[in-house]
C-alpha cells in the first residue's frame, strides 16, 4: 500500500520518528549546554578576590562580574564568608548560625559619590544550598572603615 506521496507507511514513519528523535536530542544537547553555561557563570567563571577581613569573616569581590559596569555605577558581587565567631548577628535575620557558611551579594557601588546600593543577599549553607535570600534596595553612603570602604577603594582607584 502506498501513501499519497508514493511512499511506503512505514518508511514514512521511520522518517517522522528520525525527526523528532534528532529534534529531541537538539533539545537535551540545549538543555546541557545551558546548565554548563549556567553552572560555570556562576561558579567557574568568578574570579573572586580578596579585599577585607576580619576576625569574623573575610569579604571578597569578584572581578568578573565588573565588566558589566558603566560610567561611574560599578555594578559588583561580593562573597561573604563566615568564620565560626561570625554568625551572631545572623541569628537576628532568623538563619540558624551554624548552618551558614557564606553570603553572595550584588551591590552597585558609586565613585564619586561614594555610596553603595545593596540590591540581593542570598546567605548558603556549606553544601551550596541557599538559606535564605533577602531584597534590600536602598542607596547608603559608605562608611569610612567598613568593608565597602575598602571595596570602593579597591575598585575606585584613579
Amino acid at each position: 500500500m502506498k501513501t499519497q506521496n508514493g511512499g511506503v507507511p512505514g518508511e514514512e514513519m521511520g522518517a517522522i520518528r528520525m525527526r523528532f528523535l534528532s529534534l529531541r536530542l537538539r533539545v537535551v544537547l540545549i538543555m546541557i549546554a545551558l546548565g554548563v553555561f549556567n553552572f560555570a557563570e556562576a561558579w567557574g567563571a568568578a574570579d573572586w578576590r580578596l579585599y577585607f577581613a576580619t576576625e569574623f569573616r573575610e569579604y571578597y569581590y569578584d572581578k568578573a562580574s565588573l565588566p558589566r559596569s558603566t560610567g561611574d555605577l560599578l555594578r559588583v558581587s561580593t562573597k561573604t564568608v563566615f568564620y565560626e565567631k561570625g554568625v551572631k548577628e545572623l541569628r537576628d535575620l532568623g538563619i540558624q548560625p551554624r548552618s551558614v557558611d557564606y553570603s553572595v551579594s550584588s551591590a552597585e557601588v558609586t565613585c564619586a559619590g561614594k555610596t553603595v546600593n545593596i540590591l540581593s543577599i542570598a546567605y548558603y549553607s556549606k553544601d551550596g544550598t541557599i538559606i535564605k535570600s533577602v531584597s534590600k534596595p536602598g542607596m547608603e553612603f559608605i562608611k569610612p572603615g567598613t568593608h565597602w570602604d575598602a571595596l570602593h577603594k579597591q575598585l575606585c582607584k584613579p
